[in-house]
């Protein structure tokens, strides 16, 4: 970070990040609604420590925890939506 500052240059996390609780609920309420949900999952790839510019492929581990959340969140909707639905054609 303090080598871009020196060569004159401004450092900018991304719009989604996981820097604090609030950042982190709104980053994966994204991902659920699936826009952009790869764009996330190839930035926690890459991500690395505090303060040093993020690195190809550094955590391709994070790949599971995506798609294990991806997964587990749109059968949630699903049974919420089917359940809505069900709601719906009991009470006509």
């Amino acid at each position: 970070m303090w080598e871009c500052f020196d060569a004159g240059g401004e450092w900018h996390n991304p719009e989604a990040n996981f820097d604090n609780t609030g950042q982190s609920m709104v980053t994966l309420f994204t991902a659920v609604t699936t826009e952009g949900w790869a764009d996330l999952m190839w930035a926690g790839v890459d991500a690395s420590d505090q303060f040093l510019m993020p690195q190809k492929n550094r955590n391709p581990i994070i790949i599971l925890y995506f798609v294990f959340f991806m997964n587990f969140c749109s059968i949630i909707m699903l049974n919420l939506f089917v359940g809505v639905l069900i709601d719906s054609n009991y009470r006509e």
